[in-house]
This record gives structure tokens, sequence and C-alpha cells, in this order.
């Protein structure tokens, strides 16, 4: 359980921050155009799709944070399957955009700041193995103390993970222009 707690605690965290980052009328608004132009199949998105598209993205968010938060009442396994689902979609979804060769904002956590990288594709694989360590150990059994005290470090840790695109950015140097550029 102590595993399956950090898991959990760190899923819960980013999944809330997901959706924290979206709900209001500006947020989901950019996400709705950055989910848009995620879709992977040909053509254009029309407006009502996309609507359709990111409120239900936002709405199996929320359902997956609630479920993780509740993973000592709730079964575990159906909801860290359904957090690894989602992330897998969207980290098929950001590959598919890098193929293509595709600039495409990541309203992700409701920025639009950052856009589709290998970093958030690396940290959906991170998200995507806790997921799954979750699920596998989610019949082990743990005291209810170190669950608590594992479950807090897990959201440190989801805080982190959810946040790495702003941290990778403060160590990238920026290129120094070429002389007598800008003249």
């Amino acid at each position: 359980m102590p595993v399956t707690a950090v898991a959990a605690g760190a899923l819960a965290v980013v999944f809330a921050m997901a959706v924290a980052g979206k709900v209001s009328r500006p947020a989901f608004t950019r996400f709705r155009r950055s989910a848009a132009a995620l879709w992977p199949v040909p053509g254009r998105l029309g407006a009502r799709p996309a609507t359709a598209l990111a409120a239900a993205v936002l709405l199996a968010e929320a359902a997956v944070a609630a479920g993780l938060l509740l993973v000592g009442i709730v079964a575990p396994r159906p909801v860290f399957s359904a957090a690894v689902l989602l992330l897998a979609v969207f980290t098929a979804a950001q590959i598919l955009a890098l193929r293509r060769g595709r600039a495409v904002t990541c309203a992700c956590f409701g920025r639009t700041d950052t856009s589709v990288s290998r970093t958030g594709v690396a940290r959906n694989a991170v998200l995507i193995a806790l997921g799954l360590l979750g699920a596998v150990t989610a019949d082990r059994p743990g005291t209810t103390a170190l669950s608590l005290v594992c479950a807090v470090a897990g959201g440190v840790a989801g805080l982190v993970v959810a946040s790495l695109e702003d941290i990778v950015s403060l160590f990238r140097i920026p290129p120094v222009p070429a002389k007598g550029a800008g003249r």
C-alpha cells in the first residue's frame, strides 16, 4: 500500500492541477483549441466536437483525480487503469504531433506558453509508469499512517512532475544571436 499511496498521491495532484488549470472560461477555451489542434485524425475538428472533446477530457480528469484521492475507499485498479488510459491517449496525441512536425501549444495545465515537446512526453511516460506501479501494488497491505505519509510524498512528487516543463525551461540556455544580427 505505501507504493500505491505514493502513486495515487502523485497522480491525484497532477490530475487535480490539470483540472484546476482548465476550469475558468478563458483556460477552457485555450484547452479546447489545444485539444482540437492535437486531434490525430486528418482534417479540422469543428467547434462543437472540440468543445465536447475538451469537456469529456476535463470530466474524465476530474473523475480520475477524485478516484485517486479516494483510493483507500474505492477499488484502486480501475482508477489507476483510467489514469493510465488517459495518459496513454494524451501521450499518443503528443507523439503524433511531434512526428508530424506540428507546433502545437499544450494547454494541459491551462497554460498556453508551453508547446508539445519531448519533455511533456517524458513527463507522461513517468506518470504512466506510476499508474502501472500503483495498479500492480494495489493489493499490498500497509498501515494508515505510513500510507498517509506516502500519499503526501507522492503529492509533492506530483507537483514536481506536473511542473517539469517549467523546471526544464529554467535550465535552457537561450541561443546567442549571431554577430551583426538585428541591425
